[in-house]
């Protein structure tokens, strides 16, 4: 008995003797890794120099990182004998394709991509069988860091059109009354509600910073210009302004009484020449009155809008509001309406946008981002001034770049100066 167990122990010593002497007489070699589409393509070379009789030998790729695993379909090398005997014992082996030793074979595998597969490496786990008996070799790492992340990044590809937009987007929300266009003669009557406007006492064309909110608005057109002024991208185009009176007393009068109120108006606008001022002046505001009313619950509501309707000639309206319902409508809207009418109105201050060299410079980084010319992009951008665009710009050429410290630096910065594509870059930096 003593004697067969040390005849056992000696063959199961030389067997694992024989498992450690194949774990160096396997070659990989000529490994592709690709992603097309959706789909991880691997391709390699597999080499087994020795392997004896009664040997199997598995070898199954491994797709992992960290902590994750995608094992793949195994290569098996054995000899015909083998494969007799394995069917013999399951016929499950019935299924698998042996390979014999010398046998070069060009291993393919398409893997569904996995988001986490990003930067994965690829080994061989290797278990060799003989006599029933299995040991694991140690794997064989065919490559690292393939697939590096993929980055989608986000930045404008035309620069000119998108500085303009951005720039425009800033000016209507922190000065309404600016506007990258002129409104024209016709559009005066559409927009008089919505113009920054100076508001003045019946009969008067004389300004008071005290009536309504005149010192309010008069301090926006001051802003808008001092705006206009500190900008080097920005030119002030036209200042569009309407004069307006109530429906008091004569039209012919009222319409001179607007034109002063336009001109004076104009006077508060110093260091501006006259040739910038498109003035229009439309004398009785009937369309302002006729949108009160129109919006009010007052009393002969209806009434008054089938005069203001039928009648054209606005001395003739009038008369007849004046004498509806023993003028009780008219006494109303003197008190609730007609002070808001008399007014002259800045409409808008149009402005031109100027686009200077560094954009064009700018555009240049952007082409050489597209070409995946990274460095070239960062030694332009480097010499422009700071800007959201830009640092967004530098982040992306970082983050491509695999600089993970300074993409996230620029897209903070970038962030914290509006830049909008940086939030979806510093997230797709993260993800």
């Amino acid at each position: 008995m003593i004697k067969k167990l040390k005849k056992a122990s000696v063959f199961i010593c030389a067997l694992f003797l024989t498992f450690s002497s194949h774990a160096q007489d396997i070659n990989i070699s000529n490994s592709s890794i690709e992603q097309v589409g959706d789909s991880i393509m691997i391709h390699f070379d597999v080499e087994v120099e020795k392997l004896r009789l009664n040997y199997r030998l598995d070898i199954k790729p491994v797709i992992y990182k960290d902590t994750l695993t995608k094992e793949l379909e195994s290569i098996v090398y054995a000899s015909y004998v083998k494969h007799v005997v394995d069917i013999r014992k399951d016929r499950r082996f019935k299924d698998i394709t042996y390979i014999r030793k010398r046998e070069i074979v060009r291993y393919t595998a398409s893997v569904p991509f996995e988001k986490w597969m990003n930067g994965f490496s690829l080994r061989a786990d290797r278990t060799i069988e003989a006599y029933g008996i299995s040991h694991i070799l140690p794997s064989i790492l065919i490559s690292d860091d393939n697939l590096p992340r993929i980055y989608n990044p986000f930045y404008d590809r035309d620069v000119a059109k998108a500085y303009q937009y951005n720039l425009e987007e800033y000016i209507n929300s922190n000065f309404p009354i600016m506007r990258h266009y002129n409104v024209s003669n016709a559009d005066f009557e559409r927009h008089n509600q919505d113009g920054t406007s100076v508001h003045f006492k019946q009969g008067s064309s004389n300004i008071d910073t005290l009536n309504n909110d005149n010192s309010l608005n008069l301090q926006k057109i001051n802003d808008a210009l001092e705006f206009i002024e500190s900008r080097s991208d920005i030119a002030l185009n036209r200042i569009s302004i309407i004069g307006s009176t109530s429906i008091e007393g004569s039209s012919s009068l009222n319409k001179k009484l607007a034109s002063k109120r336009s001109t004076q108006l104009i006077s508060c606008f110093t260091g501006v020449a006259l040739e910038k001022f498109d003035v229009f002046t439309i004398g009785e505001n009937w369309v302002g009155l006729r949108d009160l009313v129109d919006k009010s619950t007052m009393t002969y509501r209806e009434e008054v809008l089938s005069i203001i309707d039928t009648y054209s000639n606005p001395d003739i309206r009038e008369k007849h509001l004046m004498k509806l319902a023993k003028g009780a409508p008219y006494r109303y809207m003197t008190e609730h309406y007609f002070g808001q009418l008399r007014r002259a109105s800045c409409i808008h201050i149009s402005y031109d946008i100027i686009l200077n060299e560094e954009i064009n410079r700018e555009q240049e980084a952007v082409d050489l981002i597209d070409q995946k010319l990274y460095d070239s992009a960062l030694e332009i951008l480097n010499t422009l001034s700071v800007s959201a665009s830009r640092d967004n710009l530098k982040g992306v050429c970082y983050m491509m770049l695999r600089d993970i410290t300074n993409a996230d630096d620029f897209f903070k910065r970038a962030i914290d100066n509006g830049s909008k594509h940086a939030i979806d870059n510093l997230k797709e930096l993260n993800s």
